[in-house]
């Protein structure tokens, strides 16, 4: 089996708690490297998992031996970053929001398909066991017609699960989340 050459941009807390980790753990997964505005992060992570680390995510978008990266950064910077990616040729695992507007949105989109790569959005939730037996029911006529619906999902916040914990994340800042807290 070929190795696929992953590139971590954003060492944030969802990349070193899940995709880093997780990555490690996958036969046919080798990690190139890391890049975060905040060296020390990537440094952190190379030191546990291997792999190099950059000094922009160009770096990481310019190496050869990079097949595939993965977006952890700011929302407002996931558009921009993906349609890069996307036409130096690398596959893209991008984290939730896809961009911060149907025009970006439409863009990552085109772009994947302009360039025959993989684009996934890290969706994760859809494939939460509970989640999939909604759909059945759903699907199958189970629970009938739905015509509304109230959910409750919650956690912490990123005051608490941040990688840089406290009041002052890039989450509630309009600017960087390009949406402001959800």
């Amino acid at each position: 089996m070929s190795k696929i050459n992953v590139g971590f941009i954003g060492c944030g807390k969802i990349a070193s708690v899940r995709h880093i980790p997780e990555a490690s753990r996958i036969e046919g997964v080798h990690i190139r490297g890391y890049f975060n505005r905040t060296k020390e992060k990537a440094e952190d992570m190379a030191k546990i998992y291997g792999g190099q680390v950059y000094n922009t995510y160009q770096e990481v978008l310019d190496d050869p031996e990079v097949d595939a990266v993965v977006i952890s950064v700011a929302n407002i910077l996931h558009g921009e970053i993906t349609v890069e990616a996307l036409k130096k040729g690398k596959h893209v695992l991008c984290e939730k929001p896809m961009a911060t507007s149907l025009e970006e949105s439409i863009l990552m989109v085109e772009t994947a398909k302009e360039t025959g790569k993989i684009l996934d959005i890290a969706h994760n939730q859809r494939l939460n066991p509970i989640h999939q037996e909604a759909k059945r029911l759903l699907k199958e006529g189970t629970i009938g017609k739905v015509l509304t619906f109230r959910t409750t999902f919650g956690h912490s916040g990123p005051e608490e699960w941040s990688s840089t914990p406290g009041k002052d994340v890039w989450f509630f800042y309009e600017d960087a989340a390009g949406m402001g807290a959800m």
